[in-house]
């Protein structure tokens, strides 16, 4: 049955919910307000801060489903598990955005630091080096750092197929012979 599904409770369910862990995590880490930890992609975007407050914008851009994925009955749920590699870009602008982009890159290597990411079952993979594009806005330079970095998460969905508990009948081959089978689902 294709198209019915849901998702486990214990995994990221949409895009924005993903990018809302992020921005939470980069808070944690770079001590940046939660507020200046915003989402990249907005339907209404708030209010660009002040030149000399230091924010962070964060996005997924990028997520790739491994070619192979366990299916099979988990209990009693048929299910299907696939691994991502998950891409986000960190943006980080103000006076001290490059050494925001440090924090955060440092912060990736101490476990502790990881642990609301692993609480979401997503784990570090890896991270680019930061890289410097300050942005010229309305004839004025503004510092900006960007840092990509990998995430992994295994992604389950579960579909309503039913298991069959038990059969029985028989089978009649062209010859005249015939076997009787009687099967029930062993727990």
């Amino acid at each position: 049955m294709t198209g019915m599904y849901q998702t486990d409770a214990t995994n990221t369910a949409e895009d924005k919910d993903l990018d809302l862990i992020l921005g939470d995590w980069v808070s944690d880490v770079t001590g940046i307000p939660r507020n200046l930890c915003r989402r990249r992609w907005q339907e209404s975007p708030p209010t660009q801060p002040p030149r000399d407050t230091d924010w962070c914008a964060v996005g997924v851009t990028q997520v790739d489903t491994d070619q192979n994925t366990w299916q099979g009955y988990d209990g009693t749920e048929y299910a299907v598990r696939i691994h991502e590699t998950i891409s986000a870009l960190f943006s980080f602008y103000g006076p001290n955005a490059t050494q925001n982009a440090l924090t955060l890159r440092m912060c990736l290597t101490v476990d502790y630091n990881r642990g609301s990411l692993t609480e979401n079952g997503i784990a570090f993979l890896r991270s680019s080096p930061s890289v410097r594009v300050p942005a010229i806005i309305n004839q004025l330079t503004l510092m900006r750092t960007d840092v990509t970095v990998q995430f992994r998460r295994q992604e389950k969905r579960i579909f309503p197929i039913k298991t069959v508990l038990s059969s029985q009948g028989t089978i009649m081959t062209d010859d005249g012979i015939s076997s009787t089978f009687n099967t029930e689902d062993v727990k």
